[in-house]
């Protein structure tokens, strides 16, 4: 023997020494060749497809539920939102009441034939919100967006895994 050892693989002899090493060189496919990791592999991916689908499926529902309770939350914070949205604004029925006191003033002082100067009429004060209404609107605002967020990640999620 030269010193290079040969193992039987199938028919042939690994390497393959002489004109049929030349052969083994220039040749695109052996089709005598069998790997015997074959059915390893195809039982393999069958497993891996199968987990694949379950968990892509576990994927698609829990986005579903979260679409679902993000479009409820979003719908209640929405709605507290805009009646709390009131309480960062002056009251226009208080500065129609202060108008209206000043006309009644002015007609039913009878005494004094002269026209008050617009000047010595009171002017409404200046509104200032209070700061817990400040604070509750910014909360209510601020869960509003990471709701929508969230609803928008899931619908995200839902997407790739139907792509997955």
């Amino acid at each position: 023997m030269s010193g290079t050892l040969t193992y039987p693989v199938g028919d042939h002899r690994y390497p393959p020494s002489g004109p049929k090493l030349e052969q083994a060189r220039y040749a695109q496919t052996d089709q005598s060749f069998s790997d015997g990791s074959g059915a390893l592999f195809s039982m393999y991916l069958e497993r891996a497809e199968e987990e694949d689908k379950k968990i892509t499926e576990s994927w698609k529902g829990d986005a579903d539920g979260i679409l679902v309770f993000t479009g409820l939350f979003s719908a209640m914070v929405a709605t507290f939102l805009v009646t709390s949205v009131q309480n960062l604004q002056p009251d226009s029925q208080d500065t129609s009441a202060l108008y209206l006191s000043n006309i009644y003033h002015l007609l039913a002082d009878t005494n004094n034939s002269q026209v008050p100067s617009p000047q010595a009429l009171p002017d409404p004060p200046t509104f200032s919100a209070p700061t817990s209404a400040v604070w509750v609107n910014a909360l209510w605002s601020m869960s509003l967006v990471i709701s929508v967020m969230c609803a928008l990640l899931a619908t995200l999620l839902q997407r790739w895994s139907r792509r997955y």
